[in-house]
């Protein structure tokens, strides 16, 4: 079965998940950055204390992140923390 519109879902784009966790790291500092390079370090900073085990779980989540895709036939999935896992209604599929 073809799809009417391919899926270019963020689901399936493992940048997107670790450009989140990035982003919960920088939301930890209790301070605003006092301008554009404290932010250029502090982003280097979170990016080389990523934890190796962080890429490998992206790596390991692929299998079940490419099955919730197919089953929401290309709609977008969210995870919650828990890593459970629902669906937003295709709105790209012909009815």
């Amino acid at each position: 079965m073809l799809l009417d519109w391919p899926p270019q879902s963020p689901d399936l784009n493992p940048i997107e998940h670790l450009w989140h966790h990035i982003n919960i790291q920088l939301a930890k500092h209790e301070t605003t950055a006092k301008g554009v390079w404290e932010i250029w370090e502090r982003a280097a900073e979170v990016w080389n204390d990523i934890e190796p085990g962080v890429c490998q779980n992206l790596i390991e989540s692929m299998l079940r992140r490419v099955e919730a895709v197919i089953k929401a036939k290309g709609g977008r999935v969210i995870q919650s923390t828990k890593m459970t896992i629902s669906y937003l209604p295709d709105t790209h599929s012909k009815k």
